[in-house]
């Protein structure tokens, strides 16, 4: 198991971000999102960080996939 999917949750809105990251719980990623990324280092006491599974970078791909798909994520205001 050398990969996760995690949630960061916009606690105040309850807006939400999934993906996965190859590396360890521990290691300090947040996430590779442009737009949430920044606003996590800017206020983190407002987000919250779910590890949702562990796994092989090949399992947690496709994990990541799946939820996004079956969310809308593309399309939900929440995402």
């Amino acid at each position: 198991m050398d990969s996760f999917v995690y949630r960061w949750r916009h606690q105040p809105t309850k807006m939400w971000y999934i993906g996965y990251h190859k590396g360890s719980a521990q290691d300090g990623y947040i996430c590779s999102s442009e737009i949430a990324r920044p606003e996590i280092e800017a206020n983190p006491e407002a987000w919250e960080r779910r590890i949702l599974r562990s796994g092989s970078r090949a399992e947690m791909m496709d994990l990541e996939h799946r939820l996004l798909t079956r969310l809308d994520a593309r399309n939900n205001s929440q995402s």
